[in-house]
């Protein structure tokens, strides 16, 4: 069963930054088949999009597969193709057009 991970773009609370949150961290792959789909999904972020490399899955050597972008710029996807039990390091690359914004969260390869 495909797992889809929200992400969300905000203002923080004085609104002098942007950040970037996920509600999964790090992102748990343990429900899912050994070959099965992550889809990043823009939520509440109106404006930005996920650059070409919106999601990058750091060192995996070939545990994974990269969908690359849907949904105009608000899905990027990803294929597990083996289970490892290795956490990796990842980045989601978002855009407004004018500012870039990067963060490196963790997905959990059980």
């Amino acid at each position: 069963m495909p797992i889809t991970v929200q992400v969300t773009v905000s203002l923080t609370a004085n609104k002098k930054a942007v950040s970037i949150s996920v509600d999964q961290e790090p992102v748990d792959l343990s429900s899912l088949l050994d070959q099965d789909d992550v889809t990043w999904e823009l939520t509440d972020s109106e404006g930005w999009a996920f650059m070409a490399t919106g999601v990058d899955i750091k060192g995996h050597g070939n545990k994974f597969q990269d969908k690359g972008g849907s949904g105009g710029g608000k899905k990027h996807g990803w294929t597990r193709k083996a289970r490892d039990n290795r956490t990796y390091r990842y980045t989601i690359n978002v855009t407004d057009g004018t500012s870039v914004l990067n963060w490196d969260p963790s997905i959990a390869n059980n």
